[in-house]
């Protein structure tokens, strides 16, 4: 594992000048453009739909208003639900006997990052509300699917290792596939600048997690016997496909409160527009992942099955 030592060193080393938790945060409010989108329309189902011209644009303004405060909110459960208790799981079994190694220390590093990250959405989230006063509180919008997928998934192991890799392979999908959804919104020229700004702050810092997280998941996999590697392999496949997937039902709820007329169906039949379904659809992070894998696995798995198949799974 030298190579890998080498690579979490670095990442290690470069903390202090790279993590976005130790920098000055600049003062929100005074970015924020009342005549932008909160959200790209690009990255909306409806995008898809030949309707949306149709859309009124008072609702369609609403709408991506409501998932501007979804992509804050999502990404402060998912790092909240999924991935810090994975990060903590890390430090507590997994590395329970590797004292003061730079496995060890570059979790902790990327687990403190996650907090901050919370924060980010969460002051963003705050601007978003002062400065529109649309009153839309959290619970007008659901929890991502990924969270009860994630749960369903756990519930569904009987053996504590199982959900332990359950939660690695969410984890992993995670911090690898959030890379290209950050670039997607942070790019995004025509958008609020306090969401852009922070989906690039937040992105500096999943850069370094990918590659946390695929040594994370290389140092456990070479400790798990064959069935566990292909239990792992198959939880992975499924997290990645429920990453990359539009979260349907969030718009559903979206499309209600924003007041689009015959909003669930039209979120319905953009259900049905392939185009539609992905949200992501850059999976070169966990198709290298997974190609590392296999390597160590001399050849067992052969080809990533990307994201392209649906997330209904079993097991």
């Amino acid at each position: 594992m030298e190579a890998e030592n080498a690579v979490l060193s670095r990442l290690s080393g470069n903390w202090h000048r790279r993590a976005a938790v130790r920098r000055d945060e600049p003062p929100l409010d005074a970015f924020y453009e009342v005549g932008r989108p909160d959200y790209p329309v690009a990255l909306t189902p409806l995008h898809r739909h030949p309707g949306l011209s149709d859309v009124d644009p008072v609702a369609l303004d609403k709408a991506l208003y409501l998932a501007g405060l979804a992509f804050h909110r999502h990404t402060m459960v998912i790092e909240q639900h999924i991935v810090g208790p994975t990060f903590q799981h890390a430090l507590d079994d997994w590395f329970r006997d590797a004292d003061g190694s730079v496995f060890q220390s570059t979790v902790l590093q990327a687990a403190v990052d996650e907090q901050y990250h919370t924060l980010m959405h969460f002051n963003a989230a705050a601007t978003m509300r002062r400065n529109r006063a649309l009153h839309v509180r959290d619970s007008d919008i659901p929890l991502p699917h990924l969270i009860a997928r994630h749960r369903d998934r756990r519930e569904a192991q009987p053996l504590a290792w199982q959900r332990d890799l359950v939660s690695l392979a969410f984890t992993t999908a995670v911090e690898i596939s959030i890379d290209a959804y950050l670039v997607l919104v942070g790019r995004d020229p025509d958008i609020q600048p306090v969401t852009r700004a922070t989906a690039a702050l937040h992105w500096r810092d999943e850069k370094c997690h990918a590659a946390v997280s695929e040594e994370l998941a290389q140092y456990v996999f070479l400790r798990l016997d064959e069935p566990q590697r292909d239990f792992f392999m198959e939880q992975l496949a499924y997290a990645t496909r429920c990453f990359a997937e539009q979260d349907f039902s969030a718009w559903h709820r979206i499309a209600e409160v924003a007041g689009i007329r015959d909003g669930r169906r039209l979120i319905d039949e953009c259900a049905e527009i392939p185009e539609a379904r992905h949200l992501i659809r850059d999976n070169s992070g966990i198709d290298r992942l997974w190609a590392a894998l296999d390597r160590l696995a001399d050849g067992r798995y052969g080809a990533s099955p990307g994201a392209g198949a649906p997330a209904g799974a079993s097991r």
